[in-house]
């Protein structure tokens, strides 16, 4: 998510005349304040006490951590049914637990006991209330759930055939004894990776797998230092937690029970008496003394005549001023029946978007490069030279040498005019939609054609098929998201936006605080911190002149659109700027732990009473203490087909009479 950043108004930064010192606060009357700010929108209230507070004058609130620094706090222009303000305060993941405070200041027109303020103290900012409170980011969020406004829906019917698994040689897949090349064992960073010698070893399917060497001659054994402890071997078997490309993969650490001599490898302290410690070997191998198991993917066969109907249910703006919605029920009715059934309860997170929503498999990516065909199916590339267009050029390729499953974006040899360009897009947009933040995540490798080369470069855009989002620069190719490039030092740029109101117009970064009903301000905008670009990177970020390049495994941006659209992710290389392999493509609705993602879905599977039948649904949102939100969504006369009847296996009884068509009867036994 974007992250919004407290403020210190220098209002905080004078000294007072009245400490109200009442719990609650005698002037600002703070009233459901938690006893601890856990994670996402946390809520407090304030009814100002205006016999006692100066008219027309605004009240300032400071969150601070810890460590005395601003957390971002959201008032809203909103007031409860019993007349009291809301305010959100919003605790990240990244902020340190401890004990923070929360302090009020306002104007006061009188001091308790109606006694008149001197003055002096007249018109200034003279009463303050401070409160220390506990904060515990890792707790989940039981706050209330406020919605100011009505999320939306859409809801389709989803008919999914029975498909049926199968395995080119079974269900499991052994190989042993050196048929994948030998392998290579290294840990130098507390990172453990294995290496083949023999390029398309290791496949996507292989992770989760498992690593068997009887007799790795590691490091450990060739220093001497070291001896077993008692009942220990140097096997070697760990499970494979990720497979980067065809020939690396990452395992668990290994880590062994040795004696060392006082923990010194030094052979002069042999003397000393020895104690036992975990050890980690850096390194062994080659090695072709192994066995590998693994789970193999299946292949889904259709053809079956059974199938289940589903309701797809897209949820949008789902922006709660306070809580986080943990889970949602869907219920149903028959316009034939009047009452309501629970149909399912989901746990709401984040759904990877970039899917095909036609697939006979549930949420089907297709940003996950498994082969060619995916590419051919759903993505398409062209080479732009001048104005025109050279198709025979475009069309990326499927790669697993940089990362696994990943998609080539290369040059053609015969374009180096710097004006040209590659463009690739997936064909079928995803929706989006105005003022919901999106999080696109990826793996991407940059790799020069040679030491000549100036640099890698990759520009990426988000497009809209229908032309509601604006161009940025002159490509055309919808609003600039970010670009990479590895000239002398990696860079990141990313396009930055301007946050708006809801009536368009740019939000103003004074700080917040709280209107005096009836005083005829404005409540003001809050502030926005700057959109970054994040990175795990597995290199340096300072890349040199070499023909590797830009190597960055994650990345990940936010994009919020200015306007409902049907986007595209559009990648462009310019000619001779590099090849570039991207992997494991995802848009999913912005969240992090405690708060509630804007955009996802989820799907129930539906029992129709009756075929073509039409159904009400109703919704309703939970935080993670089961405590209902404000806003209940009711969605009316949506035509569903219904799931068929399908009668398998060779037990199956009719004890009644069964009627087809208008009058044909057959009548069941029992026996």
């Amino acid at each position: 998510m974007l992250r919004r950043t407290g403020t210190r108004p220098e209002v905080f930064d004078s000294q007072v005349l009245i400490e109200d010192s009442a719990f609650d606060s005698d002037y600002f009357r703070v009233t459901e304040l938690p006893s601890v700010l856990t994670a996402g929108k946390n809520m407090m209230k304030l009814q100002p006490n205006l016999d006692l507070l100066a008219p027309g004058m605004r009240i300032f609130i400071l969150v601070t951590d810890i460590s005395g620094n601003p957390i971002y706090h959201h008032i809203y222009d909103y007031q409860d049914s019993g007349g009291r303000e809301l305010i959100g305060i919003w605790i990240y993941p990244e902020i340190p637990p401890g004990l923070g405070k929360i302090e009020i200041r306002g104007v006061a027109s009188l001091r308790l006991n109606n006694r008149p303020v001197p003055n002096f103290w007249l018109n200034k900012y003279n009463v303050r209330w401070v409160r220390d409170i506990v904060i515990e980011p890792a707790r989940p969020n039981i706050t209330p759930i406020i919605f100011r406004n009505v999320p939306g829906v859409k809801l389709t019917e989803n008919i999914r055939e029975y498909l049926t698994q199968t395995y080119t040689s079974g269900g499991t897949v052994t190989s042993s004894l050196g048929s994948l090349g030998n392998l290579t064992y290294n840990n130098p960073n507390g990172i453990a990776t294995i290496v083949s010698d023999t390029p398309g070893s290791f496949t996507a399917d292989m992770l989760g797998g498992l690593v068997v060497i009887p007799e790795p001659n590691s490091s450990l054994q060739q220093d001497g230092a070291f001896s077993l402890a008692a009942g220990e071997t140097y096997n070697f078997s760990r499970y494979i937690v990720n497979v980067l490309n065809d020939s690396t993969i990452e395992v668990e650490p290994y880590n062994i029970l040795v004696e060392s001599n006082s923990g010194s490898t030094d052979p002069a302290q042999a003397n000393l008496s020895s104690i036992s410690q975990l050890a980690s070997p850096t390194t062994f191998g080659p090695i072709s003394n192994y066995t590998m198991s693994w789970q193999q993917n299946p292949t889904y066969v259709s053809g079956s005549q059974n199938s289940q109907s589903f309701a797809s249910i897209t949820l949008k703006n789902l922006d709660p001023m306070v809580g986080n919605v943990h889970s949602v029920k869907t219920f149903m009715k028959s316009a034939g029946y009047g009452t309501y059934q629970l149909v399912s309860e989901d746990v709401l997170q984040e759904r990877n978007l970039l899917i095909n929503v036609d697939s006979g498999l549930a949420y089907d990516p297709i940003g996950d490069f498994k082969n060619q065909d995916i590419i051919n199916m759903y993505w398409t590339g062209s080479f732009t030279v001048g104005e025109g267009i050279d198709p025979a050029h475009g069309q990326p390729l499927h790669n697993d040498t940089f990362l696994m499953s990943a998609i080539k974006l290369g040059r053609a040899n015969t374009l180096t005019d710097s004006s040209s360009y590659l463009k690739v897009t997936h064909k079928t947009p995803i929706e989006m939609y105005q003022d919901n933040e999106y999080n696109i995540t990826f793996n991407i490798i940059g790799s020069k054609f040679s030491t000549d080369q100036d640099s890698c470069d990759i520009v990426m855009y988000v497009s809209s098929s229908d032309g509601t989002l604006p161009d940025t620069d002159s490509r055309k190719q919808g609003v600039k998201v970010l670009q990479l490039t590895s000239e002398e030092n990696f860079t990141a740029t990313v396009s930055q936006f301007t946050p708006v109101d809801v009536a368009g117009q740019p939000v103003s970064l004074i700080p917040q605080a709280v209107p005096l009903r009836g005083a005829g301000m404005n409540l003001p905008s809050p502030p926005y911190s700057t959109q970054t670009t994040e990175f795990v990177a597995n290199t340096s970020n300072t890349i040199g002149d070499t023909t590797q390049g830009v190597d960055e495994r994650q990345l990940s941006i936010s994009f919020t659109p200015s306007k409902d659209t049907n986007g595209h992710l559009v990648f462009v290389v310019p000619a001779d700027k590099g090849d570039w392999y991207i992997s494991n493509i995802k848009i999913e609705g912005a969240t992090d732990y405690g708060f509630t993602p804007n955009h996802t879905f989820v799907e129930a599977p539906i029992q129709t009473p009756q075929a073509d039948d039409i159904l009400d649904f109703k919704f309703e949102f939970y935080n993670a203490n089961g405590e209902i939100a404000n806003i209940t969504l009711v969605t009316q006369s949506i035509d569903f087909a219904g799931s068929n009847l399908y009668i398998s296996g060779n037990n199956n009884q009719l004890s009644g009479s069964v009627t087809i068509g208008n009058g044909l009867v057959l009548t069941g036994f029992s026996r």
